[in-house]
C-alpha cells in the first residue's frame, strides 16, 4: 500500500490483518471507552513496560543494548500486583485492584 497507493477497504484490511476488529461508526466511541476501562483493570507497571517496549521496538528496531529494558521487565515479576495477579489467576478469582507496586 506504501508504495503503490492502493487503497483497500475495511473488509480487505481486516482479512489481510491490518486491522484487528471492524464496527460500525456508531459503535466504535462506545467500544473504545470499554477497551479503556478494561485495560484500566490491569496492572499499571505493567502497562507501562508494555508501552515502554513497543516504543523501544520504534526507536531501536535493531534492538541494541536493550540489557537494561529486559531487566526492569524482569522486575515486574517481584511486584506485588505480579503476585496478587497469579493469585488470582491460579484460584480463578477475578483480577485484583492493581496499586501500582
Amino acid at each position: 500500500m506504501l508504495f503503490t497507493a492502493e487503497l483497500i477497504g475495511a473488509e480487505e484490511a481486516l482479512q489481510i490483518g491490518l486491522i484487528n476488529r471492524l464496527l460500525p461508526a456508531d459503535q466504535v466511541e462506545r467500544y473504545t471507552y470499554d477497551m479503556a476501562r478494561k485495560m484500566a483493570t490491569y496492572a499499571p507497571l505493567s502497562l507501562m513496560q508494555s508501552k515502554a517496549s513497543v516504543q523501544l521496538c520504534l526507536d531501536n528496531p535493531e534492538l541494541r543494548g536493550i540489557e537494561e529494558q529486559a531487566g526492569i521487565a524482569a522486575a515486574l515479576y517481584d511486584t506485588e500486583d505480579f503476585h496478587a495477579g497469579v493469585e488470582a489467576f491460579l484460584s480463578k478469582q477475578p483480577l485484583p485492584p492493581f496499586r501500582g507496586r
